[in-house]
């Protein structure tokens, strides 16, 4: 059976293909424009599934780097202020050796006795230290001090800790 070709079908299978070629010209004028290649998840499923999933982990990977930014500056400034309180600490007991020894005179303990109070409140500012507007030692209780002073009636001093 031979079949005969009208006008009309080769009319037809032409406008076919002229808009077949119009549309994948628009198609590679829009990915010209946009720089991409899938916009709408129809122009290619597969592809847009996995953009997706790399958008996902781009996002978590970018809040894992906020987190550890803002962690190395924590460690960095309790690593800093531990180095203080440590050189605090080491003068106090310099001071305390030297008080037990009989021949300090009473002005000489005095002095070292308004020194011990002022190595108390660096220890105390150390230990309130905040980074980035949060208490560094304080635990989970960061907005306010990690350590609070207070000194009783007979000049003693007592400490509390707030935080947990």
């Amino acid at each position: 059976m031979v079949a005969r070709v009208s006008n009309q079908m080769m009319l037809d299978t032409i406008q076919g293909d002229l808009r077949r070629t119009n549309q994948q010209f628009f198609e590679a004028q829009r990915r010209a424009s946009t720089g991409k290649r899938v916009v709408d998840p129809s122009d290619d499923p597969t592809a847009k599934q996995t953009l997706m999933v790399n958008r996902d982990q781009q996002q978590s990977l970018e809040t894992f780097d906020r987190n550890t930014s803002a962690a190395r500056t924590k460690f960095r400034a309790a690593e800093s202020a531990l180095g203080e309180a440590t050189n605090v600490v080491q003068r106090a007991r310099e001071l305390a050796v030297k008080a037990a020894s009989d021949t300090n005179t009473a002005s000489d303990r005095e002095a070292i006795q308004g020194e011990a109070k002022q190595l108390m409140d660096q220890l105390v500012q150390v230990a309130n230290q905040r980074v980035n507007g949060k208490s560094l030692f304080a635990g989970t209780a960061t907005n306010g001090p990690a350590v609070q002073v207070t000194e009783t009636p007979n000049g003693n001093f007592q400490f509390n800790y707030p935080g947990n």
